[in-house]
């Protein structure tokens, strides 16, 4: 009798443990699964970050202090753009006209498909005897032919993303922007221009690679301090 009952207290024990071992493991995986969402989420917005960080355009926020490499292109109102201090959107310059006139920059060509966003800054003081708030531009592609992008500002200033207006399939060569016509006496602002290439994928493993390493590491030490704390259970 005495050996059947040491039978069934060592397996209890046998169980119990088992039991604990089985929990224990389901917890650490458990602990470990937000610690590898962190990791994925820090990498993705390190990719990006980073990998949106080229722009196509030169002197696109304008702080050569000059409107170099832009040029003027059609002029509806016989103004002209110049650079302005008055309230940039960051640095110390903008661009600002007061009429309905161009202003371009050209540049490498580019296939849509590898552009990832086009976006700028502006904000636009109108009258007090007007309410119409109107600016954008055009996209110039390698065939001749383009697209126009509108927005609506106000006199604050405003990010507007225009990446949906370019054409599928088309070779981006040039972009250009317009101010209102003179009728309505707006004063438009434009800065922060960029057109940003898609990131490249070595840029993207350049990047996660160090993050997924150090999350990697991570993972090890805390599977090695869990295999610790199993050892340290007493036997049955």
């Amino acid at each position: 009798m005495r050996s059947v009952k040491k039978v069934g207290i060592r397996q209890r024990h046998t169980l119990s443990g088992n039991a604990r071992y089985s929990n224990g493991s389901e917890s650490s995986a458990m602990r470990s699964l937000p610690l590898a969402l962190f990791l994925c989420a820090l990498c993705l917005a390190i990719c990006a970050s980073s990998g949106y960080s080229q722009n196509l355009l030169q002197n696109g926020g304008f702080e050569s202090g000059s409107l170099n490499p832009w040029g003027p292109g059609l002029n509806f109102d016989g103004q002209v753009w110049t650079i302005s201090t008055d309230n940039p959107h960051s640095g110390s310059y903008c661009a600002t006209v007061s009429g309905n006139d161009e202003l371009r920059q050209n540049f490498a060509p580019l296939a849509v498909s590898q552009i990832g966003q086009v976006t700028f800054w502006t904000r636009q003081v109108i009258s007090e005897f007007s309410n119409y708030h109107l600016a954008g531009g055009n996209f110039d592609y390698a065939d001749g032919t383009t697209s126009n992008f509108q927005v609506i500002p106000s006199s604050a200033w405003q990010k507007f993303d225009v990446t949906k207006s370019l054409t599928p399939g088309e070779t981006l060569s040039g972009i250009s922007i317009f101010g209102l016509a003179s009728v309505y006496q707006a004063q438009t602002y434009y800065d922060d221009m960029k057109i940003q290439p898609v990131p490249e994928l070595s840029s993207l493993v350049s990047f996660c690679l160090p993050v997924l390493g150090l999350g990697s590491l991570l993972l090890r030490a805390r599977k090695k301090n869990f295999g610790r704390k199993m050892k340290a259970i007493p036997a049955a």
